[in-house]
């Protein structure tokens, strides 16, 4: 980068050996770079400081020029900058450091004066020059093989100074083959595939990941890897410690550290790349969005190998009201299905559809509740439970995946203070700092749920038969159900002794119905000592009253259809002999 001012012409470090750097969005997140070597290199009319990051705030198009309002990372300081629209390696930008932001070419450069108005408007011209480095032991300029070596020309000149050896790049590690295969991330920028390969970790929209070991990298047996990035865009390369955990068979959890911009590292690589200062998250507004602390981390899904679910393990089937984010309010339910432990309905009732009128995405609605808002039916969503994991202290934590659209995934989490509550989080944010970010206002749930706990700890789901012909002989032997019309009745008695067909219409409607401990399929749950239970927590022997009423309704359910084939038995009798 070479840099001429709009008062004062010329940057003499133009002519160093040692170029200045301009380096945008490398690795998602990272911003615009400035890097202008020294402080006698850095512009009057620009606050900035010797490595300057800036974070884009607003950006537009207008003729083709792509504008950008950049902020400096700490303070309010804003800048606008002007990126002609080109293919070329080279280009001329102009970084506007008065917030004027100018459609037009700035007229100075070329000779002609400002117009009344112009004349106070500052700016520099930027002239850039790509230059792609291709392997981390190289030079940061060509003049490197004709300087002599010294303590900061070393620093400058790795190859030709022999500070690395071009012929002995870092080894390449492998990760763990129980992580390796294609995952998927769902957060509040969208969907975005996650690759991992033997070596390599590529996340869509954000960038590449080599695994490279260096002597005091860290243990496997910390799940931290330290890894670098290549570009081929003129980015210099980066060293970034990749960290994982598994949260459930089909759930894993990545952290990523910030970076380091070649060459600033000279020596203990592992060490330093793997820091626990390295970790932590952008400024605002970007946040958590790609960087996060140690401990926590971007939960991503499988995609391949297949989904393995989880007992969901709630403790009941609930009744609830959800707030949405613009504060709707709706009611439903919340339940495990007795056939299918590992699965979780909600449940709107009739007459949310108002609720989508009023403005609400598909992010934040049950998988079914895109279609038109006239419908005045329920809304319906089925979740396969994918892990459960510890939040924050108090926090539990249950992964949730559409069983119809993979998009969408997303979390519950319950916390031990009020079992009433929960809250419904996009997957991304399900982290052990999601519960308290959005008490504080930091992140914005999904929906805002209030609990109240059935008698049943699951339900089973609605049945509906269709209507069947059959013959008087299988009639008399047939299943129950609700006989709802009975048509072609005979003249009198039977007609030669054949057997007579009667068209029947049968139709059998199971609401969802309560089931009893004994009817559901998932794993008991181990009461944890000395903690209030949470309403993922479920141990049948300690709800007596649920089990005893929902054993009572089903065994109640059972007799009733049981009779219904010996009534309409004795019915048809009767009938034929009058």
């Amino acid at each position: 980068m070479r840099i001429t001012d709009s008062e004062l012409g010329e940057n003499g470090c133009n002519y160093m050996h040692r170029p200045m750097k301009f380096e945008s969005d490398c690795l998602t997140g990272e911003g615009v770079l400035f890097d202008f070597i020294s402080e006698g290199c850095l512009p009057s009319s620009a606050a900035m400081f010797v490595k300057q990051r800036t974070l884009p705030v607003a950006t537009w198009r207008h003729g083709g020029d792509h504008f950008v309002i950049l902020r400096r990372r700490d303070d309010l300081d804003l800048y606008c900058l002007r990126i002609p629209k080109t293919s070329e390696n080279h280009l001329n930008a102009f970084l506007f450091t008065d917030l004027a932001c100018l459609t037009r070419s700035p007229r100075r450069l070329l000779g002609i004066p400002l117009t009344e108005g112009d004349s106070e408007v500052k700016y520099l011209v930027l002239h850039l020059q790509m230059y792609v480095y291709r392997h981390l032991c190289d030079d940061e300029y060509p003049q490197c093989s004709a300087v002599t070596c010294n303590s900061y020309i070393r620093h400058e000149c790795h190859k030709s100074c022999k500070v690395c050896d071009a012929d002995n790049p870092p080894a390449t590690c492998s990760f763990p083959r129980r992580i390796r295969g294609d995952w998927y991330q769902m957060d509040t920028n969208g969907f975005n595939r996650v690759n991992v390969t033997e070596s390599d970790v590529i996340m869509e929209n954000m960038g590449s990941f080599r695994c490279v070991v260096y002597p005091d990298s860290p243990s496997r047996r910390t799940k931290m890897y330290t890894t670098v990035s290549m570009f081929k865009n003129g980015c210099r390369p980066r060293y970034t410690c990749v960290k994982f955990k598994r949260l459930g068979p089909s759930v894993l959890r990545y952290t990523l550290s910030r970076s380091y911009v070649w060459p600033d590292l000279m020596e203990k690589f592992g060490e330093s790349i793997c820091s626990d200062d390295q970790f932590g998250m952008d400024p605002e507004p970007i946040r958590d969005l790609y960087r996060t602390t140690e401990d926590t981390g971007k939960p991503i899904i499988s995609h391949n190998p297949a989904l393995e679910r989880v007992p969901c393990n709630l403790s009941s089937s609930f009744s609830l009201t959800a707030t949405f984010p613009n504060g709707s309010l709706c009611h439903g339910s919340l339940f495990e299905h007795c056939e299918d432990s590992t699965r979780l309905r909600l449940h709107f009732h009739s007459g949310c559809g108002q609720v989508i009128s009023r403005g609400e995405t598909i992010s934040s609605l049950p998988y079914n509740a895109a279609v038109e808002s006239s419908n005045p039916g329920p809304w319906v969503a089925d979740y396969a439970c994918l892990a459960h994991y510890e939040g924050h202290y108090w926090e539990r934590v249950l992964m949730l995946r559409n069983v119809k659209d993979k998009k969408d995934a997303r979390c519950l989490l319950f916390t031990q203070m009020d079992a009433s509550e929960a809250m419904m989080m996009v997957a991304g944010q399900c982290d052990k700092n999601a519960w308290n970010y959005a008490r504080v206002g930091m992140r914005t749930p999904l929906l805002s749920l209030r609990l109240r706990p059935d008698e049943f700890p699951c339900k089973y789901l609605p049945l509906t038969t269709t209507t069947t012909t059959m013959s008087s002989t299988a009639l008399a032997t047939s299943g129950g159900g609700r006989m709802e019309s009975l048509t072609g009745r005979l003249p009198g008695g039977r007609r030669g002794g054949q057997t007579q067909i009667l068209p029947v219409s049968f139709s059998v409607t199971l609401p969802p119905s309560p089931g009893g401990p004994k009817h559901r399929i998932s794993a008991a749950y181990e009461e944890p000592k000395g903690r209030e239970r949470t309403p993922i927590d479920y141990n049948p022997e300690l709800s007596p009253r649920g089990n005893d009423s929902g054993s009572g309704r089903v065994a109640s359910s059972a007799g009733g259809i049981a009779l219904a084939p010996l009534i309409l038995l004795a019915a048809y009798a009767d009938w034929i002999s009058r």
